[in-house]
């Protein structure tokens, strides 16, 4: 896991002329001022591996769209938009990571979290989407660090997944993660599993696995999909989308209500209409 790796972030350009012809690829743009990496590299799963260089490697393997069929068992039920489905239908998601204003002791290495947490989503989705990562701008998918996340509920909150939508279309999702709870630094384990646990959400996960190995379990400490949430996924991503990503017309227009999904240190997940918990 990137968590018992060196923590060197990897920064990754792909030319605008080259997106279409590397569709699924995560892309950073150098970005100066915030200790980002100079060296410039290129990742891709298309073929079934990739090199990244520069400042550093990575490897991938499987292919954007090739993941084998899953043999766990999905939760569908647990995990609908107050029984509807909700989901992109888009074929590519474009994420957006903002460190323009990032809190003190936030390192890029950090970034690498939702990197590899969209890279997993999109890999596993069984060709449904692609995820294209981008360092700053607005996204589809709109990232952001924050010191900490206040909580009515009580808590120990690590992250927060906040999304507008009415009973038929969504707006792009923001999702803070914070570096501290209850005055304390998160281990970098943490980091990790609520940045790829928040992605789920924005995908389309919109509560709980009730199993405790999987990553969208409410309490959970998986840092990689399990057979489940690949099957949950799959599930969601094969029915029609009943909450669909709001179509170009509506961009400047918001729902009727806004839905937020926060992460708690070792709490578990809560889910808030209008300021109400529901796990």
């Amino acid at each position: 896991m990137i968590a018992e790796r060196a923590r060197t972030a990897l920064v990754v350009l792909v030319p605008v002329a080259l997106l279409a012809l590397l569709a699924g690829c995560i892309s950073f743009p150098v970005m100066g001022g915030l200790g980002w990496p100079e060296g410039v590299g290129t990742s891709s799963g298309g073929s079934g591996s990739g090199t990244a260089a520069g400042t550093g490697a990575a490897s991938g393997s499987g292919g954007w769209g090739t993941a084998a069929p899953s043999t766990g068992t999905s939760y569908l039920n647990h995990v609908l938009e107050s029984g509807s489905v909700r989901r992109w239908t888009k074929s590519q998601i474009r994420v957006a990571i903002d460190t323009s204003s990032v809190p003190a002791g936030w390192q890029a290495y950090m970034a690498q979290y939702v990197v590899e947490g969209c890279q997993e989503w999109a890999r596993e989705s069984g060709g449904a989407f692609t995820v294209a990562v981008v360092n700053g701008g607005v996204g589809d998918v709109n990232v952001r660090w924050v010191d900490s996340i206040s909580s009515s509920g009580g808590g120990l909150v690590t992250g927060v997944t906040r999304i507008s939508m009415t009973s038929s279309y969504f707006w792009p999702p923001d999702v803070e993660l914070a570096l501290r709870a209850g005055g304390m630094t998160l281990p970098d384990a943490e980091l990790e599993t609520t940045a790829i646990h928040e992605i789920g959400h924005a995908l389309g996960m919109a509560g709980h696995s009730p199993g405790s190995q999987d990553v969208m379990y409410y309490a959970s400490t998986a840092a990689d999909l399990t057979g489940n949430d690949i099957a949950t996924l799959h599930d969601l991503y094969s029915r029609t989308a009943e909450i669909a990503d709001a179509p170009a017309w509506a961009a400047g227009v918001r729902g009727t209500r806004t839905v937020s999904y926060t992460a708690l240190w070792g709490g578990g997940c809560t889910r808030h209409y209008g300021g109400h918990a529901h796990p």
